[in-house]
């Protein structure tokens, strides 16, 4: 049976890094990040970066704030654009 939903820290937004974050691009990195992670859960834990273009219109954001939220906060491992 797939699994629609996924487990996450009810005080997320405390984490060092999710601060750093909010600070610096709000609650919309913030709504990015989950989304994100919504993404990468129904992809099997990998998800390839090569078109933030296209990404980004698929989460309805815009793509350089998307690709800061994956980039710039250390949230995530990149490994061969993936």
């Amino acid at each position: 049976m797939k699994k629609t939903y996924f487990n996450h820290d009810s005080n997320a937004r405390n984490d060092l890094k999710l601060i750093r974050l909010r600070r610096v691009g709000g609650f919309e990195y913030y709504g990015i990040y989950f989304a994100v992670l919504e993404l990468l859960f129904s992809e099997e834990n990998k998800l390839c970066i090569e078109d933030y273009d296209n990404l980004a219109f698929g989460l309805q954001c815009e793509t350089e704030k998307l690709r800061a939220v994956i980039e710039d906060f250390d949230l995530f491992t990149i490994e061969d654009k993936c």
